[in-house]
């Protein structure tokens, strides 16, 4: 028998009442960390069977993790110094896992030994005695999903964290930005949204968004992340990306998330948006007065 891709080849518990009893696990909790996911398990066994082998060492709980986001994958035993009850934590670096993980509970083997018929089993096993190696499950408990918050290690661009979008009830006027959406969204009306929709297509104007458009916003959410108000945006994604740039970069260093550094942290952010527009629109200038001669 196959489940997951783990073989039962002998009574489990959890699968078709083959053993009697029961194996509780809780939904599993994430707590971030600052440099690694951390996620708590509670497992507890209502099993004699199990259970005896459980004191003697032969098994233990364990918990399976499946990013297909990344490609991790890894069981991890849980020390339960041989009790029927034990609180998991594991602990993994960040950017092993991101968005839903999926989640097994299982009490393994942690070596081999010999599994007698015990009558709690189902009669169709009566005088059978398993041979169980080394990583074999004898329990499996319920499985679970947790969803892993993408962590932003401030090196990601501009789109990563800010996105400009319409208000249709707005056919003119001065744009807005919204900080507690994710990302930061810059709204702007009808009109201005159509024209820059078709003037962004052309690579010489994204500087002059970057200075008309991204620093105002960028500076703006700056200025309120250092004011009372600023831990209750502390979850969203720009948030987390504009304070991962202002840690990594030398530059920004010195400054403090406040209105009166705003706007000189959004240029070094932006990498001084105003000087590359205007050697854009100079060497434009040149390249036109050059086709004219």
């Amino acid at each position: 028998m196959k489940f997951e891709g783990i073989c039962f080849p002998h009574p489990v518990l959890g699968r078709y009442d083959d053993v009697t009893g029961k194996y509780s696990v809780t939904d599993p909790i994430y707590e971030g960390g600052e440099s690694d996911s951390k996620i708590i398990v509670e497992h507890e066994l209502f099993s004699p069977v199990i259970a005896e082998q459980l004191k003697k060492g032969n098994v233990a709980f364990a918990t399976e993790l499946h990013c297909k986001n990344t490609g991790y994958r890894e069981t991890f035993i849980c020390d339960s110094g041989n009790l029927t009850s034990a609180t998991q934590h594991i602990e993994i670096p960040k950017g092993r896992l991101r968005g839903i993980v999926e989640t097994t509970a299982l009490v393994v083997a942690i070596r081999s030994f010999f599994y007698d018929y015990h009558n709690s089993w189902n009669d169709d096993y009566k005088g059978t005695t398993f041979p169980i190696r080394k990583g074999m499950p004898l329990s499996i408990g319920v499985e679970g999903k947790i969803d892993i918050p993408e962590q932003n290690d401030g090196k990601k661009g501009l789109q990563s964290f800010i996105r400009i979008q319409v208000d249709e009830s707005m056919k003119t006027g001065p744009f807005k930005v919204m900080m507690s959406d994710d990302p930061l969204v810059v709204v702007l009306p009808r009109k201005d949204f159509d024209l820059y929709s078709k003037l962004s297509r052309r690579k010489e104007n994204s500087r002059l968004f970057l200075s008309s458009i991204a620093l105002p916003a960028i500076s703006y959410a700056i200025a309120n992340m250092g004011s009372s108000d600023g831990d209750n945006f502390k979850d969203c994604k720009w948030y987390q990306a504009i304070d991962a740039k202002m840690q990594i970069s030398p530059e920004l260093a010195d400054l403090e998330k406040n209105e009166f550094h705003s706007i000189q942290a959004a240029q070094i952010i932006l990498k001084s948006p105003l000087g590359q527009m205007l050697n854009e629109m100079i060497n434009n200038q040149e390249i036109i007065g050059s086709d004219a001669d």
